[in-house]
């Protein structure tokens, strides 16, 4: 069974589950995790894979076999700049 949606529109990769939602684009290495109870913070996690996610399948096998790697995030100043 495959896991996840595709969105023409905003070029990406969804799943939602677990209390998370899985997402990547087209082409990307890595599935950005955001927990649903923690909106609108980053992501968690990240799930990085070894090979570009360019169809279902590769999201998929991501999500499977990729390896979960945990995010921190410290202020660094505010704005784009960080001034």
């Amino acid at each position: 069974m495959i896991l996840g949606k595709w969105s023409d529109r905003f070029n990406v990769f969804w799943f939602g589950g677990m209390g998370d939602e899985y997402i990547a684009w087209k082409g990307s290495h890595q599935v950005y995790v955001f927990p649903t109870d923690e909106y609108p913070s980053p992501p968690s996690y990240i799930i990085q894979h070894t090979k570009r996610i360019e169809t279902l399948v590769d999201f998929d096998d991501a999500l499977t076999y990729g390896t979960r790697m945990e995010a921190s995030y410290s202020a660094v100043g505010t704005g784009a700049f960080g001034d």
